[in-house]
């Protein structure tokens, strides 16, 4: 007998996506689930869309509440999700009509926690060309699992390309004030119930939709250098990680923290005035293990030094090269 599986859809100001999205999952080769459509306060015709489409497929739950962000929705969705496996996808993607099918076998080829494919990532309407491989089939452990979310392609920290068992989740939900990173927090604080995970590198089946106005595009304060409490968060985890992981991750930990500090003190002198302190605490914390990280060139390490011990001189020269400040963004791609 077939699952159910839950797809859940956070949806805000897509209009001109959501059908395709939609159309994408509605049409599935797999066909028990339950899709769940979030109305996250949206002020276009992207709730009446959903409607519509609940309408049509008897499938499709569709909830209309506040503007709360991503993670909100999301949260507002697991709470009322009946599948026995879970997947997320955002509104302006789409995925291959055969995806759910896919990973679905996997998952049950050997009763695995997650199974994962990989993303096609798509700018200006063309699809970014990827290497046709050869079958690269993975299975990994929790350990593993953790150090491919912080790998060279971390977009394997996404949630959108993974098929999750639903008890793995259990009662953990989506930090709702970490606005970078939330994805792969939630992962990581998943993992301590995840034992074994497959991933088929060759399996292209998730279409990743780059706009401009997507909010990893755009610089706020707040709302961006929340990546510094997503750290925090991951920090407790990675004890049972590799040496080179737990480096990469305080790496990029003191990068941010650092990058924060300078930003506040162009700024945000208030901020910069009460964190001060707080901030150069953490950065001392966590140095000398950071230098330790292996797979960073001593280019890289120079830099981090001047970053960590110079952070204004290292700030004004970023602003200096970037007027616009886009050297602070942490882009999609």
């Amino acid at each position: 007998m077939e699952d159910l599986i839950t797809i859940i859809v956070p949806v805000y100001n897509v209009e001109q996506y959501l059908e395709k999205c939609l159309d994408s999952i509605i049409n599935q080769t797999y066909k028990k689930l339950e899709i769940l459509l979030v109305d996250d306060g949206s002020t276009d015709a992207s709730g009446k869309i959903c409607d519509l489409y609940a309408e049509k497929d008897h499938r499709i739950k569709v909830v209309h509440k506040k503007n709360g962000g991503v993670s909100s929705a999301r949260n507002v969705a697991l709470n009322i999700a009946s599948g026995s496996y879970i997947h997320f996808i955002d509104a302006d993607d789409y995925i291959e009509l055969n995806m759910i099918e896919t990973l679905y076998h996997y998952i049950k080829r050997d009763d695995y926690d997650i199974a994962i494919c990989n993303v096609n990532f798509i700018k200006h309407a063309v699809v970014s060309p990827h290497v046709i491989e050869k079958k690269c089939e993975t299975v990994l452990n929790q350990s593993q699992f953790i150090g491919m979310l912080f790998g060279e392609e971390w977009y394997r920290g996404y949630l959108v390309n993974k098929l999750i068992k639903r008890e793995c989740i259990g009662s953990i939900r989506l930090n709702e004030e970490i606005h970078m990173m939330e994805d792969l927090v939630f992962l990581v604080k998943i993992s301590s119930n995840v034992s074994k995970v497959y991933f088929d590198k060759t399996a292209y089946l998730y279409y990743y939709v780059q706009r401009e106005s997507s909010v990893s595009h755009f610089f706020e304060s707040e709302k961006y250098f929340s990546i510094i409490k997503a750290f925090e968060e991951i920090i407790p985890y990675i004890g049972i990680c590799d040496y080179d992981t737990k480096n990469t991750i305080l790496f990029d930990y003191i990068s941010y923290i650092m990058t924060y500090y300078y930003y506040c003190y162009y700024f945000d002198k208030i901020t910069f005035q009460k964190e001060k302190k707080q901030l150069l605490k953490k950065r001392n914390q966590y140095m000398y293990q950071a230098m330790h990280q292996h797979h960073y060139s001593i280019f890289q390490k120079i830099k981090l030094c001047i970053l960590a011990y110079a952070p204004l001189g290292y700030g004004r020269l970023k602003l200096i090269k970037d007027k616009k400040q886009q050297s602070f963004f942490y882009n999609k791609a």
